[in-house]
């Protein structure tokens, strides 16, 4: 193809074909995110094809503020518009090929421990603790107890991603089976079994919901009735971890927390890795190498053997 198509034009075809994919949102915007920073760093005007290795090494370097996490994003959302335009004839090379990606920060995996959870629930019910004057300290109930609360059960029961949980609608719960139904990544379904606890804490906040709640309503919905996103999500939880005063807490913890968890309670990693909805057992692995310093440590401390001194 003759014509020299400009970075703006390729950005504007690749999001089309991105979203005709049925991409999620989230996914979307980590691609605009990227394409956004290299635009304020070369013209979006510029034709792809006379973008060259040695700009985009430099673009890369210049985003030394960033995690290496976001920056690996950033270089695969651009390898992927690169390699869709060159499936297209409007590019003749990968230039990010070229340069490495980089390699993400691996951050200890720290799980929430029984007296966290506790907490956090405790912190569903009433809001902080307040005086007025001339009168007995003080709090009250909170709207959105029972929601949260069963927000909170459901992330530790099944390991889901936050934005699988954003995506719940009514109809994805089936109360007789005891699952639900989560459209993962890669529109992957799967099923996910949840206790009869967890059932009892969602069927108690629907219950305060309308009859007649559509079954493509959100599970999960905010006080006006719109699905929860994925930083309402975040910024809910950090605000119930403040009211429990525990520390680290994130919609990504919970993911943790199960897992590590349900290889402690005897879970092996093929039917963990199906229920995380993982391609592969890379992250599988390094729960069960925590799961299993756990285990070593109990071990030590119960051993007939030591504590006998034989």
């Amino acid at each position: 193809m003759s014509k020299k198509l400009s970075l703006n034009n390729i950005i504007t075809g690749f999001l089309l074909h991105a979203e005709s994919k049925r991409l999620s949102p989230h996914t979307i915007d980590t691609y605009n995110y990227a394409f956004d920073k290299l635009r304020a760093h070369i013209d979006g005007k510029t034709p792809l094809k006379d973008i060259k290795v040695a700009e985009l090494t430099e673009f890369l370097a210049s985003l030394d503020t960033l995690s290496n996490k976001t920056l690996l994003n950033i270089h695969a959302a651009l390898s992927t518009m690169w390699n869709w335009a060159l499936r297209m004839g409007y590019a003749k090379k990968n230039p990010l090929l070229k340069i490495d990606r980089p390699r993400p920060e691996r951050r200890e995996v720290v799980p929430l421990t029984k007296e966290n959870v506790l907490a956090l629930l405790k912190a569903c019910n009433q809001t902080r603790s307040y005086t007025r004057p001339g009168k007995a300290e003080c709090s009250n109930s909170r709207p959105t107890a029972l929601r949260d609360r069963a927000i909170i059960l459901t992330l530790l029961d099944t390991g889901m991603r936050a934005t699988e949980l954003c995506d719940l609608q009514t109809a994805d719960f089936d109360t007789k089976q005891r699952h639900l139904v989560v459209m993962g990544k890669g529109r992957k379904e799967r099923m996910l079994p949840i206790s009869s606890i967890t059932v009892q804490a969602i069927w108690r906040y629907m219950a305060t919901r309308d009859d007649d709640t559509p079954a493509d309503a959100p599970l999960f919905a905010t006080q006006g009735g719109g699905p929860l996103d994925r930083d309402q999500l975040r910024r809910l939880l950090v605000r119930l971890a403040g009211r429990a005063e525990v520390s680290g807490v994130y919609p990504h913890k919970f993911r943790h927390t199960f897992a590590i968890n349900f290889l402690r309670n005897g879970g092996n990693v093929y039917t963990l890795q199906k229920l995380l909805g993982h391609s592969t057992l890379d992250m599988v692995r390094r729960y069960l190498v925590i799961a299993q310093a756990d285990i070593e440590i109990a071990h030590k401390q119960a051993s007939p053997v030591l504590n006998w001194k034989l």
